[in-house]
């Protein structure tokens, strides 16, 4: 019999036991659902072993596996700091790590690019469609739109076509667009962005922390964005952090107008709950190169992650005043050492705690 520890979203600070049935594959990090005093409820496993101090007549099964990547190691254990620095049942700090679980049935048919025929769809779709008119129609319009079907023309498709896309994605016979038809916009950078920038990617695969100051409209955006392309340039991503949901928009475009060829994602509590899992699974799985959010997207999986960005460090917004009382700056600041990577916080009035460090 295997064992499952896992951690809820309740204040408990031990993990319950669950027995896991024969065939599931459950291993630390692993996004389950379990019954609790009558309630069925999100948890992830943080250990597995061969017996409980339970008796087996008294444990539960384990209900449910979610299709989700299992948290990383960095992610677990930034949110065990997240626990024991804020004193909070490690629960609830893992459950900040977690996407919306009850939009799992529509994550998928939502899409932030437009969807393009992969060489593998070109190859092999044409002799299974034959008999099939709607995958053939399907299939041809494909071919009509090189650009990619949009994220609407997939939404006004019928349930079959739906699933007929859904299936071909998996497969790996569509996929994302992540090239742009703009051309990129190359912001020529002044002596000292150039000499920041420069510090910043030469830090590039190991721990460093840097403090940008800069008033506002000195560029520092213009900064974060060479830093992000050199990181993304050598196969990692990039998490961009920001204090509040309405500064997301115009950064997201300015990333975009910028790195036309990066696919980039948000990640933001007033995203309706579909597009945040599927922003949260193209993270996880290293589909998306630079992830823009706020202070959430700090427990994003990114296994990639070369770069963290915490523009605005000195805005309270970054504190969580009510549930987990965590501070995202500082949360940002230990997984980048944790990764070993190097942390940027910028700012045109730091707070005092980082301007002594």
């Amino acid at each position: 019999m295997t064992v499952a520890r896992v951690a809820l979203p309740v204040a408990a600070w031990q993990p319950f036991d669950y027995w896991v049935p024969q065939g599931a594959r459950v291993s630390p990090g692993a996004v389950v659902k379990v019954r609790l005093a009558g309630r069925r409820l999100p948890g992830v496993v943080v250990d597995t072993r061969d017996e409980s101090e339970v008796e087996r007549a008294k444990l539960l099964a384990v209900d449910e596996v979610e299709a989700l990547p299992a948290l990383p190691d960095d992610v677990r254990e930034l949110c065990r700091f997240v626990s024991s620095y804020y004193h909070v049942p490690p629960g609830l700090a893992l459950a900040l790590a977690l996407p919306p679980l009850a939009a799992a049935a529509t994550a998928r048919r939502e899409h932030a690019q437009p969807l393009v025929l992969t060489d593998e769809g070109r190859a092999a779709l044409p002799p299974r469609i034959t008999r099939a008119p709607v995958a053939r129609a399907l299939y041809e319009r494909l071919l009509q739109v090189p650009e990619g079907l949009a994220p609407a023309e997939v939404a006004a498709l019928s349930p079959t076509g739906k699933r007929t896309l859904a299936r071909w994605r998996e497969s790996g016979f569509v996929r994302e667009a992540s090239v742009r038809c703009a051309e990129a916009v190359s912001a020529t950078l002044n002596g000292e962005q150039a000499s920041a920038a420069d510090a910043i990617v030469g830090a590039l695969g190991a721990f460093s922390a840097f403090l940008l100051q800069g008033i506002t409209g000195s560029g520092k955006t213009e900064v974060y964005i060479a830093a992000a392309r050199a990181c993304i340039e050598v196969g990692g991503q990039a998490l961009l952090l920001v204090p509040e949901i309405n500064l997301t928009p115009q950064l997201t475009s300015r990333v975009a107008d910028a790195l036309p060829r990066a696919r980039t994602v948000t990640l933001h509590s007033a995203l309706p709950d579909g597009a945040r899992r599927a922003n949260w699974e193209a993270a996880a799985r290293g589909e998306a190169d630079i992830v823009l959010g706020t202070r959430l997207a700090v427990f994003a999986p990114l296994p990639r992650l070369a770069l963290v960005v915490v523009d605005e460090e000195h805005d309270t917004s970054f504190k969580q005043h009510d549930g987990v009382r965590d501070h995202a700056r500082d949360a940002a600041v230990w997984r980048a050492r944790r990764r070993g990577v190097p942390v940027v916080l910028g700012s045109a009035t730091p707070s005092l705690e980082s301007y002594a460090h």
